[in-house]
């Protein structure tokens, strides 16, 4: 208002301009202040996240009753499913949802949780293809609005991005996709260093040490302690009513059935490095000192893969213990 001031002293002692250029830039100079306070265009500090915010709503995504708009690029586990995982000290209000943001697959979620105040957000994790992209709208518990959460996130646009873009299996589920084609170039390469033992797996075996699992996890020895001469007892007994030859061969089952689905994805990742990259040689030797130490041969292997279903079914229900 200072300059608003000076410019009217300037036009009445030089008589060059009327009053009314004046009231002129008093609007312009308050058109301008109302912008620089309201709706704009809210960017990140990347400026991979934008959005044509509502009246009432600043360019630094703080808008009317204490709501927040905030959005980062986060560093991530490389698991999407678990970053959206919520902290023990925050309370998670309803289901994490799959949902589209911006035309690109996400994770939701909201949640309840302290600061100075209660407080109520909704989270989005949106992978672009490259990154994941965290994007939090907030407020007072007293004064959140779903349908505000739900403006926001609409008015948004991601402008990093690849094309087709699909939300990536959970790295647990990723372990259990089968290849199409065994990789029988790669798993050719460690010939040399299988065991020479027979192999272990058959569906007999699979089926027997599931129900054997099953009877030690209603007992309360899932953990299958080998070593405690109690546990021992019990494992024999248990191995000896369903059948088996004896506990080695059940732990075996389980031990190599791990080991074979671990090596099958390794081999696949193997077979995308250049084979003459100091990365492939790396992972080769890292590759063959598990076959080595596990005592695994190539026979089981090929036997998990092609009975996928059965052997995933296994390990999976043992995981879960």
């Amino acid at each position: 208002m200072k300059n608003l001031a000076l410019l009217f002293m300037v036009v009445f002692f030089l008589g060059l301009f009327s009053c009314g250029s004046g009231s002129e830039d008093k609007a312009k100079n308050e058109e301008e202040q109302s912008t620089d306070n309201t709706a704009g265009e809210y960017s990140d500090a990347d400026g991979v996240v934008t959005g044509n915010l509502p009246d009432g709503w600043k360019n630094d995504g703080t808008g009317p009753d204490s709501f927040k708009l905030y959005s980062y690029i986060m560093d991530n586990t490389g698991d999407i499913h678990k970053d959206i995982v919520t902290d023990d000290w925050v309370d998670l209000l309803d289901k994490v949802k799959e949902v589209n943001v911006d035309g690109l697959p996400a994770l939701t979620k909201k949640e309840k949780f302290q600061q100075n105040k209660e407080m109520i957000s909704r989270t989005w994790l949106v992978y672009n293809g490259t990154d994941i992209i965290c994007v939090v709208v907030q407020s007072e518990k007293e004064k959140w609005d779903n349908h505000v959460a739900s403006d926001i996130i609409a008015r948004i646009k991601i402008n990093k991005r690849k094309g087709n873009v699909s939300l990536p299996e959970p790295v647990e589920k990723a372990k259990f996709i089968r290849p199409e084609l065994f990789p029988e170039t790669i798993a050719e390469s460690f010939n040399e260093h299988y065991a020479n033992n027979s192999a272990i797996l058959s569906i007999e075996n699979i089926d027997k040490s599931a129900k054997i699992f099953l009877a030690l996890k209603e007992l309360g020895k899932e953990n299958l302690n080998y070593s405690d001469d109690a546990s021992k007892l019990v494992i024999d007994s248990v191995v000896n009513t369903n059948g088996l030859e004896d506990s080695q061969v059940f732990l075996e089952t389980i031990k190599v059935s791990f080991v074979s689905f671990d090596l099958i994805k390794a081999f696949m990742e193997l077979k995308k490095i250049e084979k003459d990259s100091e990365s492939y040689k790396m992972s080769y030797d890292i590759i063959k000192s598990m076959i080595i130490q596990t005592e695994v041969n190539k026979e089981d292997i090929l036997f998990v893969y092609n009975n996928w279903d059965t052997c995933k079914e296994f390990v999976k229900n043992i995981e879960a213990k």
